[in-house]
């Protein structure tokens, strides 16, 4: 059981658990909380032996799965409050922080607006988002200052890393240092559209349409130059024939492809080989991607692959990647937390602040399970079984909610202030 490091959570029963019938997922649960209980000290750390420092990406990731640990969002506040501080004149938000060195990689700029977006969906937290709204402004401003005459994010004296890919030097897709990454443009086009999100709760609906207009403006410059019509996929870097997941997944995450293109795309990077692949800090926007693409129970599995060998090595904790672990524990590599939160459980706030629940419980090869959702103020628990051509699922809440249950034909049920849900049906 994970506890975390404030008061609150366990007294209002918001603490997150899972069990299931697979006894290697609950394992890699176990695991997963323990390697972000080991970097959540009075921040979030990256790892709690080499840097022991407060970085944007892996602080982002780590509350992102602490929401589904706990209803105390104290740390994921804190770390929003932090990063902004950091700021520069260009908009650019240091890379880790509180640093006395300065770092800057541009991309973790835009996962702090993410992680803005993430916090107003798990508290509803309006007043808070709106006073940090502005950095996030900046920060697209910054961006926006760097859009080449080609339409696309061009290049940066700042460490452009994206992945610890182990034939990109330093993190860094070849030729991305002169050249624009498509990955940067797409993943400014995703921050575009989640920043808009924000500023429509906030009111400020004028400035939530020019980010949408951007965010098409970025989007259509991608797809006239970065996608390879010959091989089906957009390239890592303009003008260079070179592959990856990675461009792929932001492809689908960003908007540039939607619908049956989508699930497409994620077929033809999952079957061709010379594609570089996503090492686990990457590998929860691959989730994403899948789930958004209509792809999440036919690759899953395979993205698993990565955490089932740290088992098979009698890992404790998550290494930080797969090639070369160097930290053995790294807290941006627990996704399983919101696999199995979120998709296996199937829990998810469709509206800011769990006004709605969306309940959408996934088979993933499990026959039951079952474990407990913090929201705030609150929880959630459900229960799910597949078995024998059979659906079973027991939800039963803190205080009552609406909430919307989608079956596995698809159909859909909708409850009005309801705190328990019994259903039966064929799967």
């Amino acid at each position: 059981r994970f506890v975390y490091p404030f008061a609150g959570c366990a007294e209002s029963g918001g603490v997150g658990s899972f069990e299931s019938s697979d006894e290697m997922f609950n394992r890699m649960w176990k695991v997963s909380l323990n390697t972000v209980d080991c970097s959540s000290h009075e921040m979030f750390v990256d790892c709690p032996y080499y840097e022991q420092q407060q970085y944007a990406m892996d602080g982002g990731l780590e509350a992102l799965f602490a929401f589904r640990m706990t209803n105390n969002p104290a740390l994921q506040k804190k770390i929003i409050v932090d990063m902004a501080q950091s700021q520069l004149p260009d908009g650019m938000i240091q890379a880790n922080y509180p640093s006395v060195g300065c770092q800057v990689i541009p991309s973790f700029s835009l996962y702090w607006v993410m992680m803005l977006r993430e916090y107003l969906r798990y508290t509803g937290d309006v007043g808070f988002v709106k006073s940090m709204s502005g950095i996030a402004d900046r920060v697209l401003q910054g961006f926006d200052d760097l859009i080449g005459e080609d339409g696309l994010i061009g290049p940066t004296h700042y460490w452009p890393f994206v992945d610890w890919v182990p034939s990109w030097p330093v993190g860094v897709p070849n030729g991305g240092r002169d050249k624009p990454i498509t990955v940067y443009s797409m993943i400014y086009a995703a921050a575009l559209d989640m920043q808009s999100e924000v500023c429509l709760a906030c009111g400020r609906t004028g400035l939530a349409k020019e980010y949408g207009e951007r965010k098409e403006r970025m989007l259509a410059a991608v797809n006239n130059l970065c996608f390879d019509r010959n091989r089906g996929m957009y390239t890592d870097v303009l003008g260079i024939s070179e592959f990856s997941e990675h461009t792929a997944l932001w492809a689908v995450l960003s908007g540039a492809v939607s619908g049956y293109e989508a699930g497409e795309l994620i077929d033809r990077v999952f079957a061709v080989s010379g594609v570089s692949k996503c090492t686990f800090s990457m590998n929860y926007y691959m989730f994403r991607a899948l789930e958004k693409a209509g792809r999440y129970e036919k690759y899953s599995d395979r993205v698993f692959e990565g955490w089932r060998h740290m088992l098979d090595l009698h890992c404790t904790t998550w290494c930080e990647n797969p090639d070369s672990p160097r930290s053995e524990c790294h807290g941006w590599s627990s996704a399983p937390i919101y696999e199995f939160s979120a998709m296996m459980l199937g829990v998810f706030p469709e509206k800011d602040g769990f006004l709605k629940v969306r309940i959408k419980p996934l088979y993933m090869g499990v026959e039951s399970a079952g474990g407990r959702v913090p929201m705030p103020g609150g929880y959630i628990d459900v229960s799910r079984v597949y078995k024998n051509g059979k659906f079973e699922l027991n939800v039963a809440s803190s205080k009552k909610i609406d909430v919307q249950i989608i079956l596995p034909d698809e159909s859909r049920k909708e409850y009005k202030q309801t705190d328990k849900i019994s259903i039966s049906s064929t799967c």
